[in-house]
C-alpha cells in the first residue's frame, strides 16, 4: 500500500493540471484562429470587450409559461404552450419559482430578473472553478492521499489558478452561460454537492441535489441510488427539499398543471432531438436515420420512429440500472461511484444537450488523482483520459460537413468522450474496491 501511495506526488498532479490547460488552450486557440465563433476564446474575448450577447434559452420559455399562467388561471399551460404553440418549455412548473418568487418579493420586471440571473450564472462559472479546485484538494487530503497535503500557499494557489483556467476553457460550461441556461447554476449545485459528499456532509449533499431536482426531475435517480446504499441523511434531506418546492408549485399553479409535465416527458422520450447539440443515444440514432435537419435549430421535433425510440429506451435502461446497481451493497459508497451515477443519469436522457455535460468538469477533477495513483501500470489509461477531456471540453464545428451522410456519427464526439469517461470511472471503481478489500483484509488485528 505504501508503494502505491508513493507513486504519485503533488507536483505530478499540478503538472497534469498545467498540461490540461495547455492542451485545452492549444485546441481552443487553433479553432479560434480558424474563425470558429462558437469557441471559448471567442466567448471570453467578447465578454471582456462587452460585446457578448447572452441569450435567453432557459429564461424566455419560462417567462412565456409564467405569463400564460397569470393571464389564464386554471388553463393547462403545457397543452397550450408546449403542444399548441410549439414553444419548447421543457421544465417542471417548479422551475418557474426562480422568476415568480423574486418578482413577488421585489416587484421587478422579467427583464430585470433575467439580468440578475445572467449575472448569477457568470458568477457561477467562477465558483465552479473554485469548487473544482476544492474538490481536488479534498481528495488529495483524504485517505490514501494524506501525504499529498500542500506544503505552501504557492502550491495551493497553483491548484486554484490552474483549475480556474481549465474551467474557463471548458466549452459545455461556457456554452451554458452564453445560451442563458439555468444549467450553469445547476452545474454549480452539482459541484457543491460532490464537494459536500467528500466532506461527509450527506445531508447537505441531499439538499443540493434536491434543489437540482426541482429544475431537472430526472436527477431524482440520484436519490434512488442513495436509497439502495442506505444513505438515509441524503435521501431524507433531498426529499424534504423536493416536497417543499413541489407543494409551493402546486399551490401556485395547480395540481393538474403540474401533472401535465408527465405528458411532456412522455412526448420527449418518444421523439428526442435530431439537432447536433443533442449528445445522447437518441441524438446519435436520429441523425443516423436522417430524421430531419441536424444543423438548424428550427424549434421542431423529429418525427416518431420506432427504431429510435426502442434504442433510446434500451440504452437508457442499461445506463440507469447499470449505475444504480453498481456496487450497490457497499455501505460506504465512493465518490467515484457517485460520479458514475451522475454521468449515467445525464447520458441516459433522450435529450442531453452539450451544456448538460458541464457536470463532467468536476468529474474530471475527481478522477485525476485516482487515475494517476491506480493506473501507473497502464499508461494508456491517462491517454484515454486526455482524449476524453479534449472531446468533452472543445467545440469541433468542422464535423458538420458530415451532417448529411453516414459519417454524421462523428457529430456525437462529446457523447463518445463521455462514454470513455464512464468506462474509466467503472475501471477506477473496480480497482479502488479491490484495493479496499485487500487493505481491509491485511489490516485485521488477530487475537494473540
Amino acid at each position: 500500500m505504501v508503494s502505491l501511495i508513493k507513486t504519485i506526488k503533488i507536483r505530478k498532479v499540478t503538472s497534469w493540471l498545467l498540461f490540461l490547460v495547455l492542451v485545452a488552450f492549444t485546441f481552443s486557440f487553433t479553432l479560434f484562429a480558424l474563425k470558429s465563433k462558437t469557441n471559448v476564446i471567442a466567448y471570453v474575448q467578447s465578454q471582456v470587450s462587452g460585446t457578448l450577447k447572452v441569450e435567453k434559452d432557459s429564461w424566455a420559455p419560462m417567462v412565456v409559461a409564467l405569463d400564460y399562467l397569470k393571464k389564464n388561471p386554471g388553463k393547462l399551460v403545457y397543452r397550450e404552450i408546449f403542444f399548441n404553440q410549439g414553444i419548447k418549455f421543457q421544465y417542471p412548473l417548479s422551475s418557474l419559482l426562480v422568476f415568480d418568487i423574486p418578482q413577488k418579493a421585489t416587484g421587478g420586471s422579467y427583464g430585470e430578473i433575467i439580468g440578475y440571473l445572467n449575472s448569477l450564472s457568470l458568477i457561477s462559472v467562477f465558483l465552479i472553478g473554485i469548487t473544482c479546485a476544492a474538490i481536488l484538494s479534498a481528495i488529495l487530503k483524504k485517505e490514501r492521499f494524506k501525504h499529498l497535503l500542500t506544503r505552501s500557499g504557492l502550491e495551493t494557489f497553483q491548484i486554484y489558478f490552474l483549475s480556474l483556467l481549465i474551467t474557463l476553457l471548458f466549452y459545455p460550461l461556457l456554452r451554458s452561460y452564453v445560451l442563458g441556461q439555468i444549467q450553469t447554476m445547476l452545474t454549480l449545485l452539482v459541484s457543491l454537492a460532490l464537494l459536500a459528499w467528500l466532506y461527509d456532509k450527506k445531508n447537505l449533499t441531499g439538499v443540493l441535489f434536491g434543489v437540482v431536482c426541482v429544475i431537472k426531475p430526472q436527477m431524482a435517480l440520484i436519490f434512488i441510488w442513495a436509497l439502495l446504499r442506505k444513505q438515509w441523511g441524503m435521501v431524507i434531506s433531498g426529499l424534504v427539499v423536493v416536497v417543499l418546492f413541489s407543494v409551493i408549485a402546486i399551490t401556485f399553479y395547480g395540481f393538474e398543471n403540474n401533472l401535465g409535465y408527465l405528458e411532456v416527458l412522455s412526448f420527449l422520450s418518444r421523439r428526442g432531438e435530431v439537432f447536433y447539440a443533442n449528445q445522447s443515444v437518441n441524438g446519435l440514432v436520429n441523425r443516423l436515420m436522417f430524421n430531419g435537419s441536424n444543423l438548424d435549430w428550427d424549434g421542431k421535433f423529429p418525427r416518431y420512429l420506432p427504431i429510435v425510440y426502442i434504442l433510446t429506451m434500451v440504452s437508457s435502461l442499461v445506463l440507469m440500472f447499470g449505475a444504480l446497481f453498481w456496487n450497490f451493497k457497499d455501505k460506504h459508497p465512493h465518490i467515484i461511484d457517485l460520479s458514475i451515477m451522475l454521468l449515467a443519469t445525464t447520458m441516459a436522457s433522450p435529450i442531453a444537450w452539450e451544456h448538460h455535460f458541464g457536470i463532467l468538469l468536476p468529474v474530471f477533477f475527481i478522477m485525476l488523482p485516482f487515475l494517476l495513483a491506480y493506473f501507473t501500470d497502464r499508461k494508456w489509461y491517462p491517454i484515454l483520459f486526455l482524449i476524453a477531456f479534449v472531446l468533452c471540453s472543445q467545440y469541433f464545428g468542422f464535423v458538420k460537413v458530415f451532417a448529411n451522410n453516414y459519417l454524421n456519427f462523428v457529430q456525437s464526439y462529446l457523447f463518445f468522450g463521455a462514454v470513455i469517461i464512464l468506462y474509466l470511472l467503472v475501471r477506477l471503481s473496480m480497482r479502488i474496491h479491490k484495493r479496499n478489500l485487500q487493505y481491509t483484509s491485511s489490516s485485521i488485528v488477530r487475537p494473540a
